[in-house]
């Protein structure tokens, strides 16, 4: 999963990422993104202390889904108890307070769900947060940084690539001492990048003048 692969060769205005929601992927993808959609159902109060505060502090926006029914309200008790946490976090831009909506795909069924039920009001409040990124120049930035993640996640995916293609004997060699010395506690990862590292490029200077 890469940002131009996601972003720029889709070939759509929009581009819509699902993730897991384990945690892990959630940050590798908040930094491909403009904005970041946190998707909830209806939840008890002690549910949510399990929700992973890191997930939590990625979000612009959080909707808790499945409001309708039986789960109605367990779905406002959801809301609030996490506008509430909100309240607890520091936004991660000056501009913009994340919000917490309710969302059901079935049609409205009496009056008293209200407006922010709707999945309209979800988009809405997608493309107002939108209009503060532009409005505040923050999307700028946004894209300097995304291009620089981009670059550095393309460095590790070709030094991996290198890595396990190679034919050059010294390189090969040195991977296996390496894993050797891993494997028995010989050696600190920081020290086994440096030497894959300086194997790699002795490899590529003498496949280069060869």
């Amino acid at each position: 999963l890469t940002w131009d692969a996601c972003i720029f060769v889709s070939g759509f205005d929009i581009t819509i990422i699902e993730t897991v929601g384990v945690g892990q992927s959630e940050t590798a993808v908040s930094e491909m993104v403009d904005m970041v959609l946190l998707l909830m159902p209806p939840a008890a109060g002690d549910d949510l202390q399990g929700m992973k505060k890191g997930i939590v502090e990625l979000a612009d926006l959080l909707v808790v889904n499945k409001a309708d029914g039986e789960l109605l309200a367990k779905a406002r008790h959801t809301q609030s108890d996490y506008r509430h946490a909100l309240q607890l976090l520091r936004p991660k831009y000056p501009f913009w307070s994340p919000k917490v909506l309710r969302c059901s795909s079935l049609p409205p069924t009496d009056k008293e769900r209200g407006v922010d039920d709707s999945i309209a009001a979800v988009w809405d409040t997608v493309c107002e947060f939108r209009e503060a990124l532009e409005e505040s120049h923050t999307i700028e930035a946004i894209r300097k940084n995304q291009r620089e993640q981009m670059m550095w996640r393309e460095i590790e995916s070709q030094v991996r690539w290198l890595a396990d293609n190679s034919t050059d004997p010294f390189l090969l060699s040195e991977l296996k001492q390496v894993h050797i010395a891993l494997d028995e506690n010989r050696l600190a990862p920081r020290h086994a990048a440096r030497r894959v590292l300086k194997a790699l490029l002795r490899a590529e200077t003498t496949s280069f003048e060869n």
